[in-house]
C-alpha cells in the first residue's frame, strides 16, 4: 500500500519525504490527483514549511479524515 511505497522511498530511514518523492509515490499508485492537488495536500502536512513531510503523520492524517468522512 501507500505506506510501503513511502517507506521504500525513504532509503535512509528518516521517515520524511520530499514533494517530488511524494508525487512519484502517488502517481505510481495511479492517483487521479493533479500535480496541484498533490502539492496542496503535501503543503497541508508540511507544517514547518521545510519541503518535507513525515509520511507516518501523513498516513495517520489521511486515515483520520477517511474515518471521519465514513462515520
Amino acid at each position: 500500500g501507500l505506506y510501503r511505497r513511502l517507506r521504500g522511498i525513504d532509503k535512509v530511514g528518516t521517515k520524511v519525504i520530499s514533494l517530488t518523492d511524494f508525487k512519484k509515490a502517488l502517481k505510481n499508485m495511479n492517483s487521479s490527483l493533479s500535480d496541484g492537488e498533490l502539492r496542496v495536500m503535501f503543503e497541508h502536512f508540511d507544517g514547518e514549511d521545510c519541503g518535507l513531510i513525515d509520511y507516518e503523520l501523513f498516513i495517520e492524517g489521511i486515515l483520520s479524515i477517511y474515518m471521519y468522512v465514513n462515520i
